[in-house]
């Protein structure tokens, strides 16, 4: 007998998957099930979670930082990593760590926490890659409806201007103030 035949569930495994394929998919899933379960999985999937953005590989960081963007409300310690994310190596873990950003409403950050995040969509402004552009001047638009202080709006709309004048299309259009 092979190893094949005395594995029942043999015919279920796939080849072409690797481990940490799995891990990144599997992170993901989580949460969507914790979105339909109304948060059962609460504390302990921050914890998955906060421990995929720690990850060394940017594949699972990139699978926590999505995961992170189904999650409607945040502990201050994924907030953190998110804003990290957004200066990662890895053009498309910073992508989806914008993206993720994006979605979180009604921010309650100090002073010099939205300086770092200005900070970041400065670095992204100046990145060769048109898709993390995109993504910070998609979260400037977005972040410019919710109720901010007065120099932080200002910090914003200076922002927005700066990607509508990006020389992709793409950006520009990201850069639109939606409501």
């Amino acid at each position: 007998n092979s190893t094949a035949d005395q594995n029942p569930l043999s015919r279920y495994q796939r080849r072409d998957t690797t481990p940490i394929e799995l891990r990144a998919v599997a992170i993901y899933i989580l949460a969507r099930l914790n979105k339909s379960s109304k948060g059962d999985y609460g504390t302990r999937l921050h914890d998955i979670i906060e421990a995929g953005l720690r990850n060394s590989n940017s594949q699972i960081r990139r699978a926590a930082f999505a995961t992170a963007r189904e999650i409607p409300h945040i502990a201050k310690s994924i907030f953190t990593a998110l804003l990290l994310g957004t200066r990662d190596t890895d053009p498309s873990a910073a992508t989806v760590a914008y993206n993720a950003l994006a979605t979180k409403r009604n921010l309650r950050l100090t002073s010099s926490e939205w300086q770092l995040f200005a900070y970041s969509l400065n670095i992204a402004q100046q990145s060769p890659e048109v898709r993390v552009r995109r993504a910070a001047a998609s979260a400037v638009s977005n972040f410019i409806g919710q109720k901010q202080a007065r120099e932080i709006i200002s910090t914003l709309r200076r922002l927005q201007r700066e990607f509508a004048d990006d020389i992709s299309w793409s950006v520009r259009e990201a850069a639109k103030n939606r409501k």
